[in-house]
């Protein structure tokens, strides 16, 4: 059995408690399907809120990798969901991330445009913590 089966196996095993301390603690390097294993937690609006947003932070493990781009994708597509948790979440998780001058400018505007004061509150987070990036400062 190759790792990554393992480790889906293993996770599956699991009841729903146990999955988001096992998300909690994991701290392994993603290959591809593991990542996009738990981009798909993320992205599915039956899971639970908790588990979807630690999911989340599972995959920005990945980063570094060819595939970011993927990876940012979804978290975009979480970003711009209407639940506000997942989209602080999603912000939090694509901070970790490499990210360039376009990132930057989506989550600059997205700190003047939401009407969520929580999402504001993360986007500018995000933006003062990446001072590294020209249009930041």
């Amino acid at each position: 059995m190759r790792r990554s089966e393992k480790i889906i196996s293993e996770y599956l095993a699991l009841s729903s408690k146990e999955q988001i301390a096992y998300l909690r603690r994991f701290n392994q390097n993603l290959d591809a399907e593991l990542r996009d294993f738990f981009l798909c937690i993320a992205l599915d609006k039956t899971q639970e809120t908790s588990l979807r947003k630690e999911a989340m932070n599972v995959t920005s493990l990945f980063k570094g990798h060819s595939n970011d781009n993927a990876t940012k994708k979804a978290l975009y597509h979480l970003i711009r969901t209407p639940n506000a948790e997942i989209q602080i979440h999603a912000i939090g998780a694509l901070g970790l991330m490499h990210i360039d001058e376009s990132d930057l400018r989506y989550i600059t505007h997205l700190a003047q445009h939401s009407e969520d004061e929580r999402v504001q509150a993360a986007a500018n987070a995000f933006i003062a913590n990446r001072r590294d990036i020209a249009s930041a400062l």
